[in-house]
């Protein structure tokens, strides 16, 4: 089922979740057409099915068999009103239909109905409560939803019916990590990891867990291990490249990101992320093409733009520098280290006033930058301003002195980027980047 619902399904699927023993009755009395059209919906033959349920309709009005083929041959077309339109009626003349009501919360979901859905998932449930997929269709809506414990309500009865579910582990780490416990999703996901310690999946969402959490050693490891059993799957081999980069082995890194770049040379997070550790390498030629290119492909961040302008200043082009930390500052004016940096390019020109203004700006957008208040204090002692300067200066020797921000810095995964912590969603029945900036 995964992120999304919906299946290309086939029409025995909806068979054989019907139910046995009312709908094996009903198929057994039908005319040779009814079984016509599921042969040719097996078949691929969309239109001839679609034409002999018809037929169907027209002898039968209230066959719900043939309302079901119709209904399913309309969600293979995405014609989800039609589906619904024919689904509803299948129920409505057999109620206990539970696969035709599957799929009519499947097209719900489609239609972006998913209250409706729910309540569809939970009729199936009141005719079986331990249908598997409907509990795992019903967490899936709830979680969508935003109604969280409940997602984790079902899922946990989902977890009484089959312990060793890892799918179902992983999903309910998920919810525990969107929930802010990583500690129970941890907790779930050494569990998961018990049960099936060789399983891609659960080294994958282990190891980013781990890298979450600043476990680095036991994060590193299963990232190996999901990278091993996968070479090519690029979000395994980006987080484990992201390891390598928390544990500063930069070489190690960008052998990873490059490996990526063959078949992903169009992607602006793996460009951002080699950028990254060719600057912090010291290679900044090959840096500012990588910036440069992934601010071609994705025009609209700051990240690289912002990498952009701290190489000019490192390569002493100052007037540049300015013109592209000003060009941060217009994209995000919240963006503290570029208001830092900026003002210590026009110190460095002899724009006091102007370098005045950046820091004091970033001074005020970050009171705790260590940073910025004492480079503040030294340029208003410059200014004369003694009293003031004191002030500042104080304020930065009380303040926890800090890794310089310019290379503090940690690349997101791909799917922290989108919000998902823990990512990959299996069916129940299967064993842009960003820079943290102040």
């Amino acid at each position: 089922m995964g992120s999304s619902l919906l299946l290309p399904l086939c029409l025995l699927f909806v068979l054989a979740m019907v139910g046995v023993a009312p709908f094996a009755g009903l198929l057994a009395a039908q005319a040779p057409s009814i079984e016509r059209a599921a042969e040719l919906y097996v078949a691929g033959d969309l239109s001839g099915a679609k034409l002999a349920a018809r037929q169907v309709v027209e002898r039968e009005p209230e066959n719900p068999l043939a309302f079901v083929i119709l209904g399913t041959i309309a969600v293979r077309e995405q014609d989800f009103q039609t589906a619904e339109k024919n689904l509803l009626r299948a129920i409505s003349l057999e109620p206990n239909l539970m696969g035709a009501q599957l799929t009519l919360g499947q097209v719900y979901v489609r239609r972006g109905n998913n209250e409706q859905a729910a309540r569809t998932y939970r009729q199936v449930l009141e005719l079986d409560s331990k249908n598997v997929k409907a509990l795992w269709a019903l967490a899936t809506v709830e979680q969508a939803r935003g109604r969280l414990a409940e997602a984790e309500r079902v899922l946990e009865e989902l977890r009484e019916i089959d312990p060793n579910n890892t799918a179902g582990l992983l999903r309910l780490a998920r919810i525990a990590n969107l929930q802010g416990s990583s500690e129970k999703a941890l907790s779930l996901l050494l569990e998961a990891k018990k049960i099936s310690p060789q399983d891609f999946r659960v080294l994958y969402a282990f190891g980013v867990m781990c890298l979450q959490m600043d476990l680095m050693e036991d994060g590193t490891q299963a990232l190996e291990q999901a990278v091993a059993m996968q070479p090519s799957d690029f979000s395994a081999s980006y987080a484990l490249a992201t390891a390598r980069v928390a544990k500063k082995d930069y070489s190690a890194a960008k052998e990873i990101y490059q490996r990526l770049m063959e078949n992903h040379s169009g992607n602006a997070q793996l460009h951002y992320a080699l950028g990254t550790v060719l600057f912090h390498s010291g290679q900044l030629d090959q840096a500012e093409r990588h910036f440069a290119r992934s601010l071609e492909i994705l025009p609209e961040q700051v990240e690289s733009l912002h990498y952009l302008a701290q190489i000019a200043a490192q390569k002493a082009e100052p007037e540049r520098a300015v013109d592209l930390f000003s060009k941060v500052l217009e994209k995000q004016p919240t963006h503290t280290r570029a208001h830092l940096e900026l003002g210590l390019i026009y110190r460095k020109l002899r724009k006091l006033e102007p370098a005045r203004h950046e820091l004091e700006a970033a001074v005020r957008l970050d009171p705790n930058f260590q940073k910025a208040q004492y480079q503040l204090g030294l340029l208003l002692a410059r200014l004369g301003e003694r009293e003031k300067a004191k002030q500042h200066l104080e304020i930065a020797s009380t303040l926890r002195k800090e890794d310089d921000k310019g290379v503090s810095w940690r690349l997101l995964l791909p799917e922290e980027a989108a919000g998902q912590a823990i990512p990959r969603d299996p069916p129940p029945e299967a064993a842009g980047s960003s820079e943290g900036h102040k």
